[in-house]
């Protein structure tokens, strides 16, 4: 958003404490700031709190260089949350081109415009800011957020949940073939997050079942 559009108030209300300066003064944030947030499912994003955008004519060449950092965030981010008070969303920023942008209607303590598809918060009380970091969550894990994953890891996902299926349908057959659809689903989900879990997956197959007989 442009300056003082509520951007580090915002983003102080979304991580639940204080980490950026918020003041009337335009120009106060001139780097990029990156926090881990905790969303309502359980996931962690990094947050950016960027320079104000559309600022032209810099006055130095810190500011220039903050205007660089914040073009550089918005077209590597997945999720776009686009700050206007007066809620006309007229000046859309540059991102990538998988990005998912959220219009919100900061300042919402105020008259203002009521739009389909505007998240309206306040920053200042917190008011709406749940339903953003709902909306945040939506946007970068949910199943209609154009979420993208490597071929690679696309393939492991549907091995595991191939498995996962695997054992729901062999349920009737016995807990040694469920043990081993689970295996494979683990062993799946393990290449996925870096984890070596073969040895640990057998080590509880064969504590808890007989298989072989």
């Amino acid at each position: 958003g442009a300056p003082n559009a509520g951007k580090s108030t915002l983003m102080n209300a979304l991580l639940g404490r204080k980490r950026a300066v918020a003041s009337p003064q335009a120009g106060t944030t001139r780097d990029v700031l990156v926090e881990p947030l905790t969303l309502p499912g359980g996931q962690v994003v990094q947050i950016a709190d960027a320079p104000g955008a559309g600022v032209t004519g810099a006055a130095g060449e810190v500011d220039a260089l903050g205007q660089a950092a914040a073009a550089a965030a918005w077209e590597a981010a997945d999720v776009v949350v686009w700050c206007d008070p007066v809620g006309r969303f007229d000046a859309p920023p540059r991102v990538g081109p998988r990005a998912r942008v959220l219009r919100v209607r900061t300042f919402a303590d105020r008259p203002g415009p009521h739009a389909p598809g505007v998240i309206e918060v306040c920053g200042l009380d917190g008011w709406n800011v749940a339903e953003l970091r709902r909306e945040i969550a939506s946007a970068a894990w949910g199943a209609a957020s154009g979420f993208s994953v490597a071929p690679r890891h696309r393939a492991m996902l549907e091995a595991a949940c191939a498995a996962i299926n695997q054992a729901a349908a062999s349920a009737d057959l016995g807990d040694e073939v469920v043990a081993v659809n689970l295996r494979e689903a683990l062993a799946a989900l393990g290449e996925l997050t870096g984890e070596t879990t073969t040895d640990d997956v057998l080590a509880r197959i064969f504590a808890n079942f007989c298989i072989g007989k």
